[in-house]
C-alpha cells in the first residue's frame, strides 16, 4: 500500500496510507489527510491512487506543490520521491506495479516418421509400418491407432485418431507382401531403363 511519510513539521514521522481512489490533503478537517500547518492551504492537493500508480493534482494552493524540488501542478508520483506541500516535506513509498504477462502455449509440432526403407511409420508407434493415411491432416497411422466403424457385412470405414478425418488404406488388402508403395515408381523406371538398354542398337 502507498504511504505518505511526513518528514518535517509538528507531525514529523507520521505515516499515512493512501487507499485506492481519491484522497485530499490540506488544513481543513474535511480533508482525508489533515495537515495543520500554516504553509498548507485549506484544500492543498488531491491524490488519485490506482493499480497503475499515484497521480497528484495541486488544487490551487497558495504556497504550491513541489516534486523533488520542482514545481508540480499535476503528475505521477513514484517510489522514493519527495513531495513538498508549502514548507512541509513528505516521502513517498509506492509499491511496485505487478504486471502479469500471459503465457503463450505453443502447440507441439508433429512430424512424419519413416522406417529405414523409406516406408511411412505410424505417427504414435514410430517403429511400426503405417497402414493408413488421413485425408484431412495427412498423418500416418497403424491399424491399432485408427478407429474403425461399419456394419457387419459392409465395408469398414477408418477414421483418424487425431482429427477424426477419414483415412485411406496405404496397402492392398490382397497384398501378400507389404512393400513401400513409394518405391513402385522407382522400380518401374529401373526396369524400363533396363529394357531400353537391351534394345538400344549397337554402334557399328
Amino acid at each position: 500500500m502507498t504511504q505518505l511519510i511526513q518528514q518535517t513539521g509538528s507531525a514529523r514521522g507520521r505515516a499515512v496510507s493512501l487507499n485506492t481512489g481519491k484522497c485530499r490533503i490540506g488544513r481543513n478537517p474535511a480533508n482525508d489527510i489533515v495537515v495543520d500547518e500554516p504553509s498548507i492551504s485549506i484544500f492543498h492537493g488531491e491524490f488519485s491512487v490506482s493499480d497503475i500508480g499515484v497521480f497528484y493534482t495541486d488544487l490551487g494552493s497558495t504556497n504550491g506543490s513541489f516534486l523533488n524540488g520542482q514545481p508540480l501542478n499535476r503528475g505521477m508520483l513514484g517510489n522514493g520521491q519527495f513531495l513538498r506541500l508549502g514548507s512541509i516535506d513528505f516521502f513517498l513509498l509506492v509499491p511496485p506495479v505487478a504486471v502479469e504477462i500471459p503465457k503463450i502455449i505453443v502447440p507441439e509440432q508433429k512430424h512424419a516418421h519413416f522406417l529405414e526403407d523409406g516406408s511411412p511409420a505410424c505417427q504414435e508407434h514410430t517403429e511400426v509400418l503405417a497402414g493408413y493415411r488421413c485425408l484431412k491432416c495427412e498423418e500416418f497411422h497403424c491399424g491399432t491407432c485408427v478407429r474403425r466403424t461399419g456394419l457387419i457385412g459392409k465395408k469398414s470405414l477408418f477414421f483418424c485418431p487425431t482429427c477424426s478425418g477419414k483415412c485411406e488404406p496405404l496397402w492392398s488388402k490382397n497384398s501378400t507382401q507389404r512393400t513401400n508403395p513409394f518405391k513402385s515408381f522407382k522400380s518401374l523406371m529401373a526396369r524400363l531403363g533396363h529394357v531400353l538398354y537391351l534394345t538400344r542398337p549397337k554402334n557399328r
